[in-house]
């Protein structure tokens, strides 16, 4: 699941809005919804965010948290040009072994990379129930 869908799921539930109804507000098939919160149907469109800010009225904080979640559920990753060759082998290597990362492993490559004070990584948002 991407943050984006974890996040929407949050909501829903936080609302006691079940999926099938929430779809058909939207006026998308429950199937559809359920594909783009699992992240296989890519990025979010604009107007999924604008509904779903309406929708759970939510605040500013919580509207940051949605957009920031929204982009970092991006399923296609650019590495950068110029960049050292380890850069290759190090999103290889997380590619290939990202569902054997525990918890606390991943909490800590986060910290690592985020440690660079850029301000996107410290838009950080908890996604989980």
């Amino acid at each position: 699941m991407t943050p984006f869908g974890a996040y929407l799921r949050k909501l829903r539930n936080k609302n006691n809005v079940s999926q099938k109804y929430f779809a058909e507000q939207f006026g998308v098939s429950p199937s559809y919804l359920s594909l783009l919160e699992r992240g296989k149907k890519g990025k979010p469109p604009k107007r999924l965010k604008t509904f779903i800010i309406n929708y759970f009225s939510l605040t500013q904080t919580e509207t940051v948290e949605l957009d920031v979640a929204a982009k970092v559920s991006e399923c296609h990753i650019t590495i950068p040009p110029n960049v050292k060759p380890d850069v290759y082998r190090a999103a290889h290597l997380f590619t290939k072994r990202a569902k054997e990362l525990s918890n606390k492993d991943l909490s800590s490559l986060i910290s690592l990379l985020s440690s660079s004070g850029q301000k996107e990584d410290q838009d950080a948002v908890d996604y989980r129930d």
